[in-house]
């Protein structure tokens, strides 16, 4: 069984279904603003080599405050949040 996956901007989500897009992802922002808490269920485990060639690379973020200053949208900082942390169990990665 194969299951294809396609990640589609506004546009393209209205060029492919002929319907607006439901509404954008509920950020940390929203959470904060609305007061609500933000769960955390990451569990860091141990890292894997990074590459060289992709440690040369600047973030979006960070080219785009070189050059204009300013952060992007919906990009700056939070101020304190209300994270709840669901335990200790680390997620399992499965072989494909």
């Amino acid at each position: 069984m194969r299951c294809y996956v396609h990640l589609l901007n506004s546009e393209q989500y209205l060029a492919v279904t002929g319907e607006p897009y439901p509404h954008r992802p509920f950020s940390a922002q929203d959470y904060a603003q609305r007061g609500l808490p933000w769960f955390h269920a990451y569990h860091e485990g141990q890292a894997l080599a990074g590459s060289d060639t992709l440690a040369q690379l600047l973030s979006l973020a960070t080219l785009t405050a070189t050059k204009t200053v300013a952060p992007l949208p919906d990009n700056g900082p939070l101020g304190p949040l209300n994270v709840v942390t669901l335990g200790e169990t680390p997620v399992r990665q499965e072989p494909f």
